[in-house]
């Protein structure tokens, strides 16, 4: 019998799956705004709008922007709906 996980397990686990098997380099401390969109499994555009709006920070170095782990992870997160949250369609 498999034990039950917490949503806090379940987060963990998924940010390991994210970092191991969909960001290219996870040990990357930025992403350029493709590795980002990717790792997210949106795409550019999608990912520019997050920053633009605030949703997903950004670092501006000259001129081009960069997401940190930390807050793709924290986006993830933030992001996770509980099975009782109705969707919205």
């Amino acid at each position: 019998m498999r034990p039950e996980l917490d949503v806090a397990s379940v987060d963990a686990l998924l940010l390991d799956d994210v970092r191991e098997q969909q960001c290219p380099g996870a040990a990357k401390l930025l992403y350029t705004p493709a590795e980002a969109a990717h790792c997210l499994a949106i795409g550019r555009t999608k990912l520019f709008e997050l920053m633009r709006d605030g949703s997903l920070p950004s670092v501006r170095i000259g001129a081009v922007r960069r997401i940190r782990l930390r807050d793709l992870e924290a986006f993830v997160a933030g992001s996770l709906v509980s099975p009782d949250e109705p969707t919205v369609a």
